[in-house]
């Protein structure tokens, strides 16, 4: 079982229970209202429907998810891009009209943190540091034992600082189907960075990171894994002291089973200078390239079933066969009238 809490931006505020914009019963107007009217012991699995085309924001340390108010008792968070709207889910390519977590953070600070609420989903919506930011600017911070689930993610970085950071965990951490990048490039700057000192796990599949310092890195003894993922445009290293890297394409040399340099990133996406990641053709190098991960997960950040099993978050070139959820025909029409 579980319930159902709204956010629509465009709401005047309410309990949540329906996505109405009046009345009592209206959607939360912010994520933030949501997290602290519902922050209770949990007896369902909560389900967190985001919507709006205006940015939900504010400045540093805006949505904390933490132990302290939250009892999880085995059930989970889930807060997603609703997948009905198109002021809801984005499509895998940044959206000024999906919903959007958008933070200006100039020094220490996060956008998103999840302190130690251990089964927290977080699905399909975008999220920017708008502020040039510092190194420790985090758009996204994982700690204190959360155990985390990352599916569909686009984080962008402004300049400084770091997309998604994991630190003083004790938990598994999976990072699936993300898109990480950084509009300008900063010294102090990197996509998925860890600091972490556990037994548990993160694993980052199908995921790409462009255009920061250092694209992946590990800076402790934690177990750090990346399949079918892609890390470039780095001046640093796209992989930094990472624990396995496979079937994944970057601009260094990696060592691993299935890993790729690409000659031509132009050859590989529809037009990454823009931060648009979908595969160009099926003659890029990375389409059908990586391995089959269908006992962890089958659909890419689109929501289309995985089939060729792909390098990044995209399956196949345009986005992939309609998604399973939300309203295929209308995305296929869209298909259909931009080729």
């Amino acid at each position: 079982m579980s319930y159902i809490r709204y956010v629509n931006t465009a709401s005047v505020g309410g309990d949540g229970t329906t996505n109405n914009t009046t009345g009592s019963t209206a959607a939360y107007v912010s994520i933030v209202d949501c997290i602290s009217g519902e922050e209770t012991s949990l007896s369902d699995d909560l389900i967190i429907e985001l919507c709006g085309s205006a940015d939900d924001s504010g400045g540093a340390d805006f949505a904390l998810f933490t132990s302290a108010n939250w009892t999880m008792n085995g059930f989970t968070i889930t807060a997603r891009g609703n997948d009905s709207l198109s002021s809801g889910a984005h499509d895998g390519v940044w959206d000024d009209n999906a919903y959007t977590i958008s933070v200006s953070i100039s020094g220490v600070g996060y956008g998103l943190r999840n302190e130690g609420v251990s089964g927290l989903n977080l699905e399909r919506f975008q999220i920017e540091n708008t502020n040039a930011g510092a190194e420790s600017s985090y758009v996204v911070r994982l700690t204190d034992g959360a155990e985390t689930n990352i599916n569909g993610l686009i984080v962008r970085n402004h300049t400084n600082g770091q997309g998604i950071h994991i630190e003083d965990s004790g938990s598994n951490t999976n990072i699936r189907n993300s898109i990480v990048y950084s509009i300008n490039m900063g010294a102090e700057s990197e996509g998925i960075s860890s600091d972490v000192s556990f037994n548990g796990t993160i694993n980052i599949d199908n995921t790409v990171t462009y255009n920061f310092d250092d694209g992946m890195e590990r800076d402790n003894a934690q177990t750090t894994n990346v399949q079918n993922s892609i890390s470039f445009g780095s001046t640093a290293q796209d992989w930094d002291a990472l624990s396995s890297v496979t079937y994944s394409a970057s601009d260094d040399s990696q060592a691993g089973t299935g890993n790729i340099q690409p000659a031509n990133w132009d050859a590989e996406f529809t037009d990454y200078t823009n931060f648009d990641f979908t595969i160009l053709d099926t003659d890029a190098e990375i389409y059908g390239a990586g391995t089959d991960l269908s006992g962890e997960f089958t659909t890419d950040i689109t929501g289309a079933t995985r089939s060729v099993w792909s390098m990044g978050p995209f399956d196949a070139p345009g986005g992939g066969e309609p998604p399973t959820s939300g309203n295929p025909w209308f995305y296929y029409l869209q298909q259909q009238l931009a080729a």
